[in-house]
């Protein structure tokens, strides 16, 4: 072909294929887009097919949690009511505080069930939805159900709290009838009425009755001081009018009629023999009650009533104010061992020096005191009987108290005027034999002169005996024994058994020594060292703990940081440990039962180391084992 030609097509043929072309491409274009519309109608309807069933198996999973969480609906149902019990039986009087706590639990044990079946469900609204009614519901009927509850006790307590100053209000009338300071007396009385969670007719009766109840105690009481025409004055100048029934008024007027001088006198000579036996018979309960009897609160009720009715001025009545209260609490101390009872009082005599105990525990106290007082008087008195049975019976009555706490073992010796016998206890079986035989032959003078000093003249010589003990206690720890003389003589007793076993005589010094430390509660170890009794500790005599020596009692308070444990001196700085070791004396406060003893920390002029609240520091031993 030459060069430079170019083929060219007609016109016609160029327009006709680009014709054929274009339609053809439109075809193809149509046919995919409706297979692509085809393939988009299959892929929704096999998502809907898939959809349908993840919401089939959703479905049976709502239900599956639905009905175990039904189950446990239920079971929080119960632990609700359970709940709510407890809450009602640890509410105070008049139930003060316990709508609030139990809205407090309920919300608290509702929530908690929703946010469990949250995560059991996966927080699915829907199953979610379902319970919230149920459990609204059981939460408000749960509150609604204990405000209930509190209102009944409210109202109650309010009964009795109107009811108490209803009948003060009426003896004072009947000790001091005046019915214009009567109207003053009712005027909180009423306020109290009306503010109470009381129906209207409940106000109306406890209104009434107070009405009744304090005019009658002024009627009672100007009759009872002979003031009849004051009676006859208020009951027809008509300002008792609607308090007493038609009736009673004319039974008022019957009374005041019937009072001539004479028979007033005579009146007045029974009433007056009336309330002495009144009296008479709230003492005899008062001594049942201080002697630990079981006395029934009906008992003490009719006896008080039997008061009031026979006229019994409000002074009188005052001192067995508390009757009831104190039958209660003599029942609880039934119901306490001595130990229980000594912790008691320890912990009621601590708040008493510490200015916040009230009244009532002021009150209680007092009675504890005096029950256990009481038990320490039996014991006593039981032991003292074998005691005095000779030998057999001596060795028992220790044995009986070494079964005794320390604080009790010691009142009940006093208690058998045998301090001694205390320090005895808690020796070993063979040492309290040693004790006891010393005890007998020192009894006999005669059979104990062998073993003691004795005077130009041949008696015993108490002098070097005593100097002795002196030497072996310091001036500080005999103070802090009151004495010490309780000590002297169970040492003395314990010296003379043991020389006597020993069939030695004459005076052995060392050996007496001993016998301080063995009643003190100085002990020999395998290992042979004497642990316990009484230590040297930095050149101050100290009363150890069991099994703790001398230097192990001062290392402890060496390594003692008594700053950081809070103690200060009087002027509220912080201890310093040299000074606290080089000035202060290590004095028994007491031992608890784990074994722990306890030590205040005094200086020269008995001051003692305290805390920072101001109560006085103790510094702790606690039992050291492996012995």
């Amino acid at each position: 072909m030459a060069e430079g030609y170019i083929a060219r097509l007609p016109q016609g043929v160029v327009m006709k294929s680009q014709v054929q072309t274009g339609q053809v491409g439109m075809a193809i274009a149509q046919g995919i887009t409706s297979l692509g519309q085809t393939m988009s109608r299959m892929a929704d309807q096999n998502a809907q097919v898939d959809m349908r069933v993840a919401e089939d198996a959703k479905r049976r999973e709502r239900s599956a949690v639905t009905a175990i969480w039904m189950g446990k609906l239920a079971d929080a149902k119960l632990e609700a009511q359970q709940a709510m019990t407890a809450l009602r039986t640890n509410s105070k009087d008049g139930a003060i505080g316990h709508e609030d706590a139990a809205a407090a639990k309920a919300d608290e044990l509702t929530n908690r069930f929703m946010d469990d079946l949250g995560q059991a469900s996966g927080n699915d609204p829907e199953v979610l939805a379902r319970f919230m009614p149920a459990v609204r519901g059981f939460r408000d009927a749960l509150v609604g159900e204990e405000s209930a509850w509190a209102l009944g006790q409210r109202a109650k307590a309010q009964g009795v709290g109107a009811q108490k100053a209803i009948d003060a209000i009426a003896i004072t009338q009947q000790s001091k009838p005046d019915p214009l300071q009567a109207i003053k007396d009712l005027t909180p009385i009423k306020q109290m009425i009306d503010a109470a969670d009381w129906d209207g007719n409940t106000k109306a009766k406890v209104w009434d009755g107070a009405l009744r109840q304090t005019f009658g105690g002024t009627l009672d009481g100007l009759l009872n001081a002979g003031n009849v025409s004051g009676v006859q004055a208020l009951l027809d100048d008509g300002s008792l009018q609607g308090v007493f029934s038609a009736d009673e008024m004319e039974q008022w007027r019957g009374r005041a009629k019937a009072a001539g001088r004479e028979q007033q006198l005579e009146v007045e000579r029974a009433a007056s023999a009336a309330r002495g036996d009144a009296v008479d018979a709230l003492k005899a309960i008062k001594v049942r009650i201080d002697n630990g009897d079981d006395v029934p609160q009906a008992e003490i009720q009719n006896a008080f009533n039997g008061a009031k009715n026979a006229g019994v001025k409000q002074a009188d009545l005052l001192e067995f104010a508390y009757l009831a209260e104190g039958a209660e609490q003599a029942k609880a101390m039934r119901g306490m061992t001595t130990p229980q009872l000594s912790v008691a009082i320890a912990d009621l005599r601590a708040k008493q020096s510490a200015g916040r105990a009230s009244a009532e525990e002021a009150r209680r106290l007092q009675r504890a005191q005096k029950a256990l007082d009481n038990r320490d008087e039996k014991d006593g008195e039981n032991l003292s009987t074998l005691w005095r049975s000779g030998p057999g019976g001596q060795a028992q009555a220790v044995a009986q108290m070494a079964a005794m706490p320390v604080d009790q073992r010691s009142r009940v010796a006093a208690k058998m005027g045998q301090a001694k016998l205390a320090l005895f206890a808690p020796l070993p079986p063979n040492a309290r034999d040693t004790a006891l035989l010393g005890t007998n032959r020192r009894a006999a003078q005669d059979r104990a002169a062998p073993f003691l000093p004795q005077t130009d003249k041949g008696a015993i010589d108490d002098e070097a005996t005593r100097t002795a003990f002196a030497e072996a206690l310091s001036p500080a720890l005999i103070n802090q024994l009151g004495g010490g003389g309780d000590v002297y003589e169970a040492a003395l007793d314990y010296y003379v058994g043991a020389m006597s076993k020993a069939n030695k005589s004459g005076f052995d010094k060392p050996a007496f020594l001993r016998s301080i430390g063995i009643v003190m509660g100085a002990r020999q170890y395998p290992d042979g060292a004497w642990r316990g009794g009484i230590g040297d500790v930095r050149g101050r005599k100290v009363i150890l703990p069991e099994t703790w020596t001398g230097a192990d009692f001062d290392r402890r308070m060496s390594r003692f940081d008594f700053a950081a444990h809070g103690a200060v001196y009087a002027n509220g700085a912080p201890a310093n440990k040299a000074d606290v070791l080089a000035h202060y004396q290590p004095t028994v406060d007491h031992e608890d039962p784990d074994g722990t003893v306890y030590y205040r920390l005094q200086d020269a002029q008995g001051r003692s180391l305290l805390t920072k609240s101001r109560s006085v520091f103790l510094f702790g031993a606690p039992p050291m084992g492996g012995r």
